[in-house]
């Protein structure tokens, strides 16, 4: 960065350790002498007349993890009555929002007077002050702002000591044009951030769309087609079956041993769970995040599937789906399908993976989705023979791990940007570079 970059002519030792040296003319100040921080508080939730009003209510569901958000509207909103009855006080427009709990560190700036709830703080910068540039020291303090946050269930960081955080405070013509310099280089930054993020989701069309003619139309383009009787599916090639689930492969439920005797846990047994499941593609499963004991296995009857085995989650949520290389087990939000003799597990696992839409409509429950072992039996797969299975699920694996190593490298271009706008607003707000003479440029 100070390559690019020119420094300030002169430096003088902060007195803050994460600090170190800031520009001779700076002050380091606490946070309580740049703005007033407002404390949120929550209405009765069940009192409808305090809710869906004209004032906004940011909470840190509001607050985006990885940038300073620019704040219009919050997911809910207060009435007069309900801002009255908590004495939650109103922060005028251009004050920064931070998270201090759940995550700790989260910052935004208002542009309407705002309310809180008890996980943000408001900060009102005093006259002179410039909101945008003291975000964007507090997005970068955020390992800072947690050494200093306390707490078991979750971490939270008071107002004292938030108050007494100190922060590099250069004159205010300065702040206003170190935030209106990092406004624009971080738009940049963003925008190819943006791309990256578009080019993903093309990539991740392109692999379902492959996987979805592949898997339901096979790989001979002239071969002769059918009606195959099911509605989602259309034509299938002339020689392939339609079959139930359940005449594929065996079915197998999950359980869960009692989760407080130890001597049920950390065995050599997987127990795989939904988070153990990729969300959009084929898993290939080793490891569970918790394991089974022999006892813990005995304790509930649940029953292992062999390896190659297709584990599909049947709740919260449904239709994501891995293949096991080991003996495995489920909890109640899996089900495990082991193929009987001739079928192709990756084959079935990618037929499923296109299906989550069907498998969802087949699903019930008031609480959380779930799809029944009987669903899930009854469900029509297209099924070619297994050698045709064995050709498609290998041209597959080969294909889409094509794409993956595309989607891979444009995660790691995301990374790198992330790292390049992070170190750059470093850089500016703590007067590691001078960008005085750079704006108008």
């Amino acid at each position: 960065m100070s390559m690019q970059y020119p420094r300030y002519p002169a430096y003088k030792d902060s007195g803050v350790e994460w600090l170190g040296e800031v520009p001779e003319h700076w002050e380091v100040l606490p946070v309580k002498w740049i703005g007033k921080i407002i404390n949120g508080a929550t209405p009765d939730s069940k009192e409808p007349r305090f809710w869906n009003g004209d004032i906004q209510w940011f909470t840190p569901v509001d607050i985006p993890d990885d940038k300073v958000g620019v704040l219009y509207h919050s997911s809910r909103s207060l009435t007069q009555d309900g801002l009255s009855s908590c004495a939650v006080r109103i922060a005028p427009p251009n004050s920064v929002i931070l998270t201090t709990r759940a995550p700790v560190g989260n910052v935004g700036v208002t542009t309407v007077p705002s309310t809180t709830n008890q996980g943000c703080r408001a900060l009102a910068p005093y006259q002179f002050n410039e909101a945008l540039y003291v975000a964007m020291v507090l997005l970068i303090c955020r390992s800072e702002l947690l050494v200093r946050s306390n707490g078991t269930t979750f971490l939270e960081l008071s107002s004292e000591k938030l108050g007494s955080f100190q922060l590099p405070t250069p004159p205010p013509q300065e702040q206003s044009t170190i935030a209106t310099f990092l406004d624009h280089q971080t738009a940049k930054i963003d925008a190819l951030i943006a791309e990256q993020r578009h080019l993903i989701e093309l990539l991740k069309e392109k692999r379902s769309a492959l996987i979805t003619h592949a898997v339901t139309k096979g790989l001979d383009p002239n071969v002769k087609m059918k009606d195959s009787g099911v509605e989602w599916l259309g034509e299938v090639p002339e020689h392939w079956e339609v079959l139930p689930v359940k005449w594929i492969g065996k079915i197998i439920n999950g359980a869960t041993p009692d989760s407080k005797e130890p001597r049920f846990w950390n065995g050599d047994i997987q127990w795989f769970t939904p988070v153990d499941i990729p969300d959009d593609k084929v898993g290939v499963l080793y490891h569970s995040s918790r394991s089974l004991t022999q006892d813990g296995l005995s304790s509930c009857a649940v029953r292992i599937a062999p390896p190659n085995s297709v584990i599909l989650t049947t709740r919260a949520p449904v239709g994501n789906v891995g293949v096991t290389t080991v003996p495995s087990t489920t909890n109640q939000g899996c089900r495990a399908l082991a193929p009987y003799q001739f079928n192709e597990a990756l084959y079935v696992a990618m037929v499923l993976l296109i299906c989550r839409s069907e498998l969802l409509v087949r699903s019930n429950g008031t609480t959380f989705l779930e799809l029944s072992s009987e669903k899930l039996g009854s469900f029509q797969l297209p099924t070619p023979p297994p050698q045709e299975q064995s050709t498609i699920a290998t041209f597959l694996d080969h294909q889409t791990a094509k794409i993956d190593a595309l989607m891979a490298e444009a995660e790691r271009s995301i990374s790198l940007m992330q790292e390049r706008r992070n170190a750059l607003i470093s850089a500016a707000v703590t007067g590691k570079i001078d960008v005085r003479g750079l704006v108008d440029a």
